[in-house]
This record gives structure tokens, C-alpha cells and sequence, in this order.
């Protein structure tokens, strides 16, 4: 077969499968996917094993879009202080609740790029990602390896812009100050950046018709 057919060949077998709709029930565990190296070969079947990965990454609540690297930042950028980058609005509140506190440098991170599919609370969202099932003390244990550096959210808001959630929708962020998880949500609005905060304990029910999206760092198994 030309190697002009193999997007359509792909899709075909894509469907054969399943293709969307398989994906619930994949991670609830009632199906399974074979994939058969025979029917596919060459970059049809590179396509495919894609196709299937993107599936593993996928929660109760969340879907996954695609991943990127975030480039070394600095530990004295704090959100609070980020005015140059979120010119929309920075919420004063990341003053008010003495988030102002300077991390740690990184080196080079690798993020994951989500969107949400189910209504949820923070702790339904980002939990999800994790194997937390019990107490909301063991979720939020459970999340602290979700955290980005403050200095790393704003890196991604400045450089990876296209990647946020765009038409006044949400990106979520998780971060910690003290021991005490916050999620930082970025909007892009008329042109500028938005930034605000709230406390991960919040219960306020975010809806998925609106596809927010939740970036983590990269999580290794």
C-alpha cells in the first residue's frame, strides 16, 4: 500500500477496534486491546501503537492531548510577581494567601497536556492521575508529584501559549506553598493572559462541556 494510504489505513483499523468509544471502558477495565503486528506494518503500525499509548493515558476524567518540555527556570519567579507575563489580570489573591514564596530551579521538564471529560472538584481531577482511592488526606498526598515549580507555570504560560486552553477557558496548574496545594488556572482572553488561584481543598464542580485543561509534569512508572 502507498504511503499516502496509511493515515486512511490507520483510521480504518482504528475504528476496527473500537476507536474513541473503546476508550471508558479500556480503563475501567472491561475490554482489552490486541493489537495484531500482522493486519499493520511500517508506519501504519508505529500510528497505531501511538493511538494505543494515548489511550493509557487517559483517566476517569481526563483525556489526554499531547505533551511538550518546559525549558530550565529559576526559583525566584513566583506567580504573585509574574505581572509582565499575565497582563490581563494577576489575582491578588496569590499575595492575600502568601503564595509569594521562591522554589527551587529546575532543569528541563517534560509536561503533560490534558482536557477534561467528566465534571469534577480539583481533587477529582488531578487525583485521577494518581492511584489514590480513599481519603481526600490520601488524595492529596497522592498529588504532590502533580507540582510545578511557580517559576516552571509561568514558563509554560510565556512559551507554550498555543497549548493553553483558549476562547476564555481554563488551564490548570498545581502548586504547592508551605504544604498547603493551590491550582493556578491561566485563561487567555482578549488578547492576554490571565492568571488566578484557588485552594486544591476547593469544592466548586468544574464542568467538562468546557474541555479544561490540566498540565502535569510528566509522570514515570
Amino acid at each position: 500500500m502507498a504511503d499516502n494510504d496509511t493515515p486512511n489505513r490507520v483510521q480504518v483499523v482504528w475504528n476496527m477496534i473500537g476507536g474513541d468509544s473503546i476508550v471508558d471502558q479500556l480503563i475501567a477495565g472491561t475490554k482489552r486491546l490486541v493489537v495484531v503486528e500482522s493486519v499493520l506494518e511500517g508506519a501504519a503500525l508505529d500510528a497505531a501503537l501511538h493511538a494505543a499509548a494515548r489511550v493509557d493515558k487517559n483517566t476517569t476524567h481526563l483525556r489526554y492531548l499531547s505533551s511538550t518540555t518546559l525549558a530550565p527556570t529559576k526559583g525566584s519567579v513566583t506567580l504573585a510577581q509574574a505581572g509582565d507575563v499575565f497582563t490581563g489580570h494577576l489575582d491578588p489573591d496569590f499575595r492575600n494567601w502568601a503564595t509569594d514564596v521562591a522554589g527551587i530551579d529546575t532543569a528541563e521538564a517534560p509536561a503533560d497536556i490534558y482536557e477534561m471529560k467528566k465534571d469534577g472538584a480539583y481533587a477529582q481531577l488531578f487525583g485521577s492521575l494518581t492511584s489514590a482511592q480513599g481519603s481526600y488526606e490520601e488524595v492529596v498526598a497522592a498529588c504532590h508529584p502533580l507540582c510545578w515549580q511557580q517559576g516552571q507555570i509561568v514558563e509554560f504560560a510565556r512559551s507554550h501559549r498555543a497549548l493553553l486552553r483558549q476562547d476564555g477557558y481554563g488551564t490548570f496548574f498545581l502548586f504547592e506553598v508551605n504544604g498547603e496545594l493551590f491550582v493556578a488556572h491561566v485563561f487567555v482572553g482578549g488578547g492576554q493572559l490571565e492568571v488566578h488561584v484557588s485552594r486544591f481543598s476547593g469544592t466548586d464542580v468544574w464542568r467538562a462541556a468546557c474541555r479544561h485543561r490540566v498540565v502535569v509534569p510528566q509522570q514515570t512508572v
